[in-house]
């Protein structure tokens, strides 16, 4: 993961974020977008974008690889401590290996 993005480079993605939402109205569609660029200012190999529904539960409605592929819900392996804080914390979190990362072994 490499993070040695200038602000030009963010501000790039920034544009291009705010260019996406005036390209469509289907919100999966701008929701794929989006994840594409922040996978790209990342310098992630994957995003996901879970959000509530009516019940409470966490639905992925947008999982992005690297170079802007859908990632299918069956093939989408993420880490549940990592949402968890999200959710807990009502924080981003960006992690280089969730597996690794001592914080999530702490909690």
């Amino acid at each position: 993961m490499s993070l040695n993005l200038t602000l030009r480079d963010y501000l790039a993605h920034f544009y291009q974020i705010s260019h996406i939402f005036s390209l469509t109205l289907d919100v999966d569609e701008v929701l794929r977008r989006v994840m594409d660029e922040v996978v790209a200012a990342t310098g992630a190999e994957r995003g996901f974008l879970l959000l509530r529904d009516a019940s409470g539960g966490l639905t992925i409605r947008a999982a992005r690889a690297l170079g802007g592929a859908d990632i299918v819900e069956s093939d989408a392996r993420y880490s549940t401590g990592v949402v968890n804080r999200v959710s807990a914390d009502a924080q981003p979190v960006l992690t280089i290996d969730a597996q690794e990362d001592p914080w999530l072994r702490e909690r």
